[in-house]
């Protein structure tokens, strides 16, 4: 693309990450319309020049045959008109740029009537785009295999720090010579952060017949066409890399004690020396594809295997330990809820909060309760979980301009008799939805009610 609208996906990461997503859209949409087939599309972005300049750009490979999926038969060759791919990705990404402006989610130091008159200028001028053929997949896997989980500089190449200057190596494509850049150190800091991908971020995609969701069963179809046996796969773990190619194992333990997963832990009793630990099991993770990001509490009682109501700790009981079981949309993410009401997460992108939480209990008001405790239950759930679970995302939320979506219920005005408890809860979710939002008014943060006419 020009370079006059790299500023714009610089200042943009999410805009940028969709890149590959758009180049994959120009090159299957294309084998689709000229030739009815589907492809398979492995894209890597790039970003950063020998300079540590930043130019995006995206790197693809694509089957040289597709599947007819009219016929289910498999085409052997499928040509790619290099002009028809600059034009389907010059309109996509013009598109996804005027259509942020339009939304008011660009991130730009331009005004919106320079952006457009930019946009009208890059929408008809010429783009560069290489189409290239080789026999195999080893060219483009060497190549674009530097870019993968590859810092943007090596250290060899930083001759020198020195008086507030990095002096450091890069290649001049013109002479094909080793040449030396002088930077400030704040310059070169900046010019290297800028490159850093997000955590967890992918830095290669696939698509079309790699795409996760449909490659297992498009790969048997198209070894079943082919009337090939697919090759043996074995995925290496993290543990066995880690061994390979440090020569440490990472489930060891200072002591040389081999560790096993078993899911969230707290202590329970021992000297700081020696601590022994009991195993929560209710606490898990459930891995969705996609925004929006959710994170909910699901239920405040654990599962079948729920951990003893008390533990002994020299020779006394220890008070009853709650723990609130949550739903989050990434598997990499943890969060545990202590007894103590502190909210532990190690890493959490998080755009809308929904608290679906809430139990029924039927409850009969004339007799008294034989478990004072257990009266109380609905409230900790439906109410203060809400509560909790706010007040721990605030300032996330605040910073992404987030939305908080609570869920009460027509019960609030209409009470349920055989469930008068939780009627009550939904009332107090809808009181204090209707404060958060007056206090929330002023840092962008939507607030959403969500009121269905049942439970």
């Amino acid at each position: 693309m020009p370079d006059q609208l790299w500023p714009l996906f610089r200042d943009n990461p999410a805009l940028l990450r969709t890149l590959p997503g758009l180049a994959s859209d120009a090159i299957t949409g294309y084998a689709r319309v000229t030739r009815g087939i589907k492809v398979g599309v492995m894209a890597v972005l790039h970003t950063f020049t020998p300079q540590l300049e930043f130019n995006a750009h995206v790197h693809t490979m694509v089957t040289s045959g597709g599947l007819q999926t009219a016929s289910a038969s498999w085409a052997p060759s499928s040509y790619l008109d290099q002009d028809v791919l600059r034009r389907r990705w010059q309109r996509g990404v013009i598109l996804l740029l005027r259509t942020a402006l339009r939304a008011g989610n660009l991130k730009t130091k331009m005004t919106d009537d320079e952006v457009e008159c930019l946009l009208a200028a890059k929408e008809i001028c010429w783009w560069s785009v290489k189409v290239q053929s080789f026999r195999d997949k080893e060219h483009f896997l060497r190549y674009a295999g530097r870019y993968v989980r590859r810092p943007p500089i090596a250290q060899w190449r930083i001759k020198t720090i020195k008086a507030g200057e990095v002096d450091f190596l890069y290649q001049n494509k013109r002479s094909g010579r080793l040449e030396t850049k002088h930077c400030p150190i704040e310059q070169f800091i900046e010019r290297w952060a800028q490159h850093i991908p997000q955590r967890y971020s992918h830095a290669m995609r696939h698509f079309g017949l790699f795409a996760p969701r449909t490659s297992a069963q498009t790969s048997r179809a198209v070894f079943a066409i082919l009337g090939q046996s697919p090759p043996p796969c074995s995925r290496i773990s993290w543990a066995f890399s880690i061994r390979r190619d440090f020569g440490r194992d990472p489930l060891l333990d200072a002591a040389g004690n081999r560790m096993k997963w078993g899911g969230g832990w707290h202590r329970t009793s021992g000297s700081p020396e020696r601590t022994h630990y009991d195993l929560i099991p209710n606490i898990c993770t459930t891995a969705l594809l996609g925004p929006p990001y959710l994170l909910s509490p699901l239920s405040h009682t654990p599962g079948p295997h729920r951990p003893p109501d008390t533990h002994v700790r020299g020779g006394a009981q220890a008070p009853p330990v709650h723990r609130t079981r949550y739903m989050l949309t990434r598997s990499s993410d943890i969060v545990i809820m202590e007894p103590n009401g502190l909210l532990f997460f190690l890493y959490v992108k998080l755009d809308v909060l929904m608290n679906n939480a809430g139990i029924m209990l039927y409850k009969n008001l004339k007799a008294p309760a034989a478990d004072l405790i257990e009266l109380t239950t609905e409230l900790n759930v439906n109410v203060a979980g809400v509560i909790q679970m706010i007040s721990a995302f605030i300032d996330v939320l605040t910073a992404n301009k987030g939305t908080v979506i609570n869920t009460s219920s027509l019960f609030a005005f209409v009470p349920m008799p055989s469930a008068p408890i939780y009627s009550a809860t939904k009332a107090a979710i809808h009181s204090y939805t209707q404060s958060l939002l007056f206090q929330l008014e002023e840092t962008g943060v939507e607030v959403i009610e969500l009121m269905p006419p049942w439970g």
